[in-house]
């Protein structure tokens, strides 16, 4: 089974045993709030569209639809993330772990490690000094799960990660960081980041 395909069980397997918590949504009527479109607003529209199909959103997205939704353009850097639903060909990306803190990200980077083996790349890897490192390097946390000796959970440590080629050595299994878009600057055209996470709600 591929990596990906494991991640996927994984992280659906975990999905199923966590309890949802219901939250309670405040509607508001805010339709007499929206702004009259400007010529500056529809061209802004313009390039939202074009920035959500850009990376695979539907072509009925409209400019007008932005405009009443109050929808923003997506940032350069998820065009370096992989289409949803793509799949085929695809055997370069790699599996990029959004971890949203207190929703169980912790228990699926044990299970990464600990029941998948996974090499992970995250902020285990510079520990006992790992840091100062000048080349790309498996280390081993004392609980026996393997890691790149790079810190892929704060900005610094990505650039850094990046300038050691992480993605291009294809070392690390999986990344995990807490900084999406400054992330996504790990990934080139050829080896994309295949993002997946946990949402609490």
């Amino acid at each position: 089974r591929t990596t990906w395909n494991r991640i996927t069980t994984a992280t659906f397997a975990f999905g199923v045993c966590v309890m949802l918590i219901t939250s309670v949504t405040i509607r508001e009527d805010q339709s007499n709030l929206r702004p009259t479109a400007t010529a500056a607003s529809r061209i802004a529209s313009q390039k939202t569209v074009a920035s959500y199909q850009k990376v695979g959103f539907s072509t009925r997205l409209t400019a007008a639809k932005v405009l009443d939704d109050g929808l923003a353009p997506l940032p350069d850097g998820i065009s370096r993330l992989s289409p949803t639903g793509q799949y085929k060909n695809r055997t370069h990306d790699v599996p990029l772990f959004f971890h949203i803190p207190r929703s169980g990200g912790s228990t699926i980077k044990e299970i990464m490690g600990r029941c998948y083996n996974l090499v992970q790349a995250s902020d285990v890897g510079i520990r006992n000094g790992h840091e100062h490192d000048q080349q790309l390097k498996v280390v081993n946390s004392k609980k026996g799960s393997a890691f790149v000796n790079v810190d892929t959970t704060t900005t610094a440590g990505l650039v850094r990660a990046k300038k050691l080629g992480l993605v291009e050595s294809g070392i690390p299994d999986v990344v995990v960081t807490q900084h999406l878009i400054p992330a996504t600057t790990l990934f080139n055209d050829r080896q994309l980041g295949r993002m997946f996470t946990i949402i609490r709600h």
